[in-house]
């Protein structure tokens, strides 16, 4: 994965297009995010998103490496959130709620975003079926409802689920290893 993304950040700074939608796709919704807890507002948050990624595609060039770049959107969506924030008190409702944002809350929340990215690459590596559960698993669907979805039995869920999780453990380290503990939590 490591890989690719070395090689689509090298294409992205000559300008190429579909190197710059994968970036897009993979990261947008987490930015997305991050601007929603901020604003409270799922349409501005979308905006704010785009602008950033924007402001970074007419800056691609000045980008040493792909670590630079998610830092740059990451910044800058903190950034273009709190300066609405300032300049839109009056409008939104939201004084009181960021007063003692700090940047390790904010640090949290990327390192969440990244945890959830990583997380999705590595089920988007299961096989196909254990992908599937995974991914209804991770929406909050409970085993009868997957096997419902799935025409499958619960045992097969189950074993499905424990042989992914398996998987997953092995693959991913740090904090990913509590994400997966929610999940064996949830059922």
């Amino acid at each position: 994965m490591l890989e690719k993304q070395s090689e689509d950040f090298r294409k992205m700074r000559s300008g190429d297009m579909k190197a710059f939608e994968r970036l897009f796709v993979s990261l947008y919704p987490g930015l997305c995010n991050i601007a929603n807890h901020y604003l409270n507002n799922e349409m501005l948050s979308k905006d704010v998103a785009q602008d950033a990624f924007i402001k970074w595609w007419n800056k691609r060039e000045d980008f040493r490496d792909f670590a630079a770049v998610k830092s740059f959107l990451y910044i800058t969506i903190r950034n273009q959130c709190l300066n609405y924030i300032r300049d839109h008190r009056k409008e939104v409702d939201l004084a009181g709620r960021f007063s003692e944002e700090t940047d390790a809350d904010f640090d949290l929340m990327v390192i969440e975003e990244e945890a959830i990215e990583a997380l999705y690459s590595a089920i988007d590596r299961l096989p196909a079926q254990s992908a599937r559960i995974m991914r209804l698993v991770v929406k909050g669907d409970k085993n009868q409802e997957i096997a419902d979805q799935l025409g499958i039995s619960v045992n097969s869920v189950k074993t499905l689920k424990y042989n992914a999780l398996n998987i997953l453990r092995k693959e991913l380290t740090g904090s990913l290893l509590l994400l997966l503990a929610w999940f064996e939590v949830q059922g």
